[in-house]
């Protein structure tokens, strides 16, 4: 039995059309959220079950992605069926699904911008001169690079991992900083609720990464980013705060002449 294809999920793709790189470029004009929104995908939440589905896209899995496989559930039966037109059918669908995929734009949007902060408030750094934005709290920690619910490992963003013990208990989340005039940072503390961060980006691979919590240790593959546009605006006045590409740094081994 043909298996329903996954097009409630497809169809965030399927309207997206790439009109412009300039999401990469940073310029004066205004990024409304009808711009935005012409020009990127909302993602909202990426949960796990949606990364799975763009894993399997990415990696053109026929099987796992129309679950194929209690049908085809040894090796021969799985190599005739390669062989047929109905898989190459289900590949070449995979295949323009897949390139719509990497050349489109996204976008997630963290709502307010101290969300993730759990029962701490944001608050500007002086001697630092800006904010230091957690983007998951302790149990929420998976693995590294991780925006809110979002399973997507964001390789790009200029996060850190931070750690504290209290009575033995220990903490971990992440957080990146942002670097801000003290006018702009006592207009975000007045009015932090109607301010928020948006992450836009091109999904360009995979890579397998550690999970690690409580509850496992073992590896997990996710969508990777390695460049992406972070802005913060407040959503009320569309003031935008800071705005500026992040691409991922690729340590290179150095090699000695002998």
């Amino acid at each position: 039995m043909k298996k329903t294809f996954k097009f409630y999920f497809l169809l965030i793709f399927l309207t997206t059309q790439v009109k412009g790189q300039d999401l990469f470029l940073i310029d004066n004009r205004p990024l409304t959220q009808d711009f935005l929104d012409s020009v990127a995908t909302n993602l909202n939440v990426v949960d796990v079950t949606k990364s799975r589905e763009i894993c399997e896209i990415l990696k053109l899995d026929v099987f796992d992605y129309f679950q194929l496989d209690p049908k085809y559930d040894t090796e021969l039966k799985r190599k005739v069926f390669m062989e047929s037109d109905e898989y190459k059918d289900y590949l070449k669908k995979m295949k323009q699904e897949k390139s719509k995929i990497e050349n489109s734009f996204f976008y997630i949007q963290i709502n307010p911008l101290f969300k993730c902060h759990s029962y701490q408030k944001g608050e500007y750094i002086i001697k630092d001169k800006g904010f230091y934005i957690k983007t998951c709290w302790n149990m929420d920690y998976d693995f590294p690079h991780k925006i809110d619910k979002n399973y997507i490992y964001f390789k790009a963003l200029p996060s850190k991992l931070k750690t504290e013990t209290y009575f033995g208990e220990t903490s971990k989340w992440e957080e990146f900083f942002i670097p801000l005039s003290e006018s702009d940072g006592i207009n975000i503390e007045n009015d932090s609720n109607n301010c928020s961060y948006i992450v836009i980006f091109k999904i360009n691979g995979l890579e397998t990464v550690r999970w690690d919590n409580v509850f496992a240790d073992w590896k997990i593959t996710l969508p990777r980013v390695n460049k992406l546009r972070l802005v913060i605006l407040n959503n009320k006045t569309r003031k935008i705060y800071f705005d500026k590409i992040y691409m991922e740094i690729v340590q290179r081994k150095s090699t000695k002449r002998r």
